[in-house]
């Protein structure tokens, strides 16, 4: 703050009129109004999970991801400081719930949640989709052809795996490693994987396998993800946030993010999906 105080005066001085310092001192006092407000909000904690290709670590270590950039967006709308942890599914989750002014990310938003959270988004649509390796014969025609199956990979505790558990399935095969899901997969220890049509090819690659030796063998429903914030969230946090992702939704940066991350037609129908609803 002293160095921009400087720097400003230096330069109003040098234009050596009552007109320029009377903005010289409209601008210091902007500032310093903007550095006291943002002093005054509390700093956040996010937590998220590995889950390409919303959130993810690189190759040095950054978490990014689509979901990634939308969260970092909305921070900056909403102007606050938010530390974002990575820990498995279970963990996150659990300390979300108990913790006040934290948040969840991606989320997908059930009927058994609903009361759990505050809600901003949607942020994607997404479809859950059972994959199998293209090697495989197997032919699945419907959800009960899936519950005669050996063997489906799905994480433990995710909206997913608890959706088919409320069907009755019992031939789950669950872990909270979602890069070791897939290469069990291509071993051969599991005869499908349940993921989503937007992260399954990212999510072979981050196990350093083909993704084009992947089929969709059948598709479950579609599903959309959020940001959620505990249920003792500071009213404030979640208007915040609220307006934040009007924001963002509305704006060409939302639509660029999805570009990015999965291409042209794909961002057109997630984002015509979004709007119907």
């Amino acid at each position: 703050m002293n160095k921009i105080y400087a720097t400003l005066l230096v330069h109003f001085k040098n234009n050596n009129n009552g007109g320029a310092m009377t903005r010289f001192y409209t601008i210091v006092l902007s500032l310093c109004f903007s550095c006291v407000t943002f002093a005054q909000k509390p700093s956040l904690n996010f937590y998220t999970e590995i889950s390409p290709p919303g959130n993810y670590l690189d190759e040095s270590g950054i978490l990014v991801g689509s979901s990634v950039e939308m969260i970092e967006e909305l921070n900056r709308l909403a102007g606050y400081r938010v530390k974002t942890k990575v820990m498995p599914w279970t963990r996150a989750f659990n300390t979300v719930l108990k913790t006040p002014n934290t948040a969840l990310f991606s989320t997908s938003r059930t009927s058994e949640r609903e009361q759990q959270f505050h809600w901003i988004g949607p942020l994607l649509r997404v479809k859950w989709v059972l994959y199998k390796h293209y090697s495989s014969a197997l032919k699945i025609n419907s959800l009960e052809d899936a519950k005669q199956i050996h063997s489906i990979a799905a994480t433990r505790n995710d909206a997913k795996a608890n959706y088919l558990l409320s069907l009755g399935f019992n031939n789950l095969d669950l872990s909270e490693d979602n890069v070791a899901r897939m290469r069990k997969l291509y071993a051969n220890h599991n005869d499908v994987i349940l993921t989503t049509n937007l992260g399954v090819q990212r999510l072979a690659e981050l196990a350093f396998l083909d993704p084009n030796e992947l089929e969709p063998a059948l598709e479950i429903k579609a599903n959309d993800i959020y940001l959620a914030f505990t249920k003792d969230t500071d009213t404030e946090i979640i208007e915040a946030y609220q307006k934040a992702y009007r924001q963002l939704f509305q704006s060409a940066v939302y639509y660029e993010i999805i570009v990015k991350w999965y291409g042209e037609k794909p961002a057109q129908e997630i984002i015509k999906s979004l709007q119907s609803q």
